[in-house]
């Protein structure tokens, strides 16, 4: 998958929240293995997220 963007795919998602549950996230933060940096390359992408 020389295409794939993880950031991208990220910031649509959190955008489709704001949409579906009529809110606004206000801060958002890596959280899991990946911000530690004892991912794999199997890891997934924990994102936590303040919403207003």
């Amino acid at each position: 998958m020389e295409n794939y963007n993880p950031t991208g795919i990220i910031r649509e998602r959190l955008k489709l929240i704001e949409k579906k549950h009529g809110v606004k996230i206000i801060y958002t933060v890596e959280s899991g293995s990946r911000a530690w940096g004892s991912a794999s390359k199997d890891s997934d992408y924990d994102i936590r997220f303040i919403y207003n």
